[in-house]
């Protein structure tokens, strides 16, 4: 996991050093806000997002945000089963409630590109893409049962996986060093993640996701 953020932390200072430009930090660019978000994963199901973020300009035409987004818990029920402890007993078989919480946070790095206005107008469209990463955690819960049947209980598991961010985003001047944004995402799996319980990786669990956000930002510099 830290080498997972360190490499994190590389990739958002190669992308101020990528051009002799950008290597000068300059404060009156950078904004910071937040806001609310609707996220909807294939198979899990949906819920809603706190995101806080940091934006900086880059050019008239282009800046970077890096935010990141709490999802509130996704619960599901399901069914499990559980087995007789002995021929004796009949049925053989009997249902259990299962509750699968899922606890999502992740981190994303996006490039925006303006194609309709500019980075300081009043109001502006651009495309965004960028990379995330997406630390999962799982868990179950299960009701009650009679104990001359035996269940075989998942174990809790924890995932951290990379994710590509593609989408469309909006910002609208509100007043003088204040900023509304909008943006609507998806995003699939990138590569292999990795099971910290096991400490193995393997096959990338993060699903196809959806998203839509807004929110303020505030450039507290200027």
């Amino acid at each position: 996991m830290k080498k997972v953020i360190k490499i994190s932390i590389l990739a958002v200072l190669g992308l101020f050093s990528f051009n002799n430009s950008y290597a000068q930090f300059d404060k009156e660019k950078l904004s910071l806000g937040g806001g609310l978000g609707y996220y909807g994963y294939a198979s899990v199901g949906s819920t809603l997002v706190v995101n806080i973020r940091g934006n900086y300009i880059l050019d008239d035409k282009s800046s970077i945000a890096v935010s990141y987004n709490y999802h509130l818990p996704m619960t599901q029920s399901l069914t499990a089963y559980a087995n007789s402890n002995t021929s004796l007993i009949t049925p053989s078989q009997i249902t259990v409630s299962r509750d699968r919480k899922v606890s999502i946070n992740n981190i994303c790095l996006n490039y925006h590109r303006y194609f309709v206005g500019e980075t300081e107008e009043s109001f502006g469209i651009y495309g965004l893409a960028g990379v995330g990463l997406t630390m999962a955690s799982v868990s179950s819960t299960y009701g009650a049962y009679d104990t001359r049947y035996s269940l075989q209980k998942e174990a809790d598991e924890t995932y951290t996986g990379w994710i590509i961010d593609l989408g469309l985003g909006t910002n609208i001047q509100l007043m003088d060093k204040m900023n509304f944004f909008a943006e609507a995402k998806i995003g699939f799996a990138a590569n292999n993640s990795y099971n910290s319980r096991s400490g193995t990786s393997g096959d990338n669990p993060i699903p196809f996701h959806y998203s839509v956000a807004a929110g303020v930002r505030y450039n507290l510099f200027q």
